[in-house]
């Protein structure tokens, strides 16, 4: 949740606003009394509780700790063998898994077309064509 908070000002002015304007700031004023009351529900206990010893733990609920404590290994997931390069690369430079929603097709387009040159360049012309009869469909 944002650490914003309006101004009893703002929202009084929001309020003023109400019976000159339409709905629209009706429905933010419900909604800023349901967030108020959501964060009001949300708040910690005021009593707060001071450990004054360590916490002594058995060698196995320590193993667990470390477990949950430690980085999981990246999952690499493969790519459905039946989507495009083009898809693929481009869920890669915008960070979702979603191939059905391209926003970056035309990055990736260029993005193959740049690797295509390399390896035309440096390793094999036969791959460069491949890389680029892929950027083209």
């Amino acid at each position: 949740m944002a650490d914003y908070k309006a101004t009893p000002e703002q929202w009084g002015y929001i309020y003023d606003d109400v019976f000159d304007c339409d709905a629209q700031s009706a429905c933010i004023l419900e909604l800023r009394a349901r967030v108020e009351a959501l964060e009001a529900a949300q708040r910690p206990a005021s009593k707060v509780y001071e450990i004054s010893e360590p916490l002594q733990l058995t060698p196995e609920q320590e193993q667990q700790v470390r477990d949950l404590l430690a980085p999981e290994p990246r999952r690499n997931h493969p790519a459905k063998p039946d989507s495009s390069l083009v898809g693929r690369v481009s869920c890669a430079i915008d960070g979702r898994i979603n191939p059905d929603q391209w926003l970056h097709q035309d990055a990736a387009r260029a993005a193959i077309r740049e690797v295509a040159r390399w390896m035309d360049e440096n390793q094999s012309p036969v791959t460069a064509q491949w890389l680029e009869e892929e950027a083209d469909k």
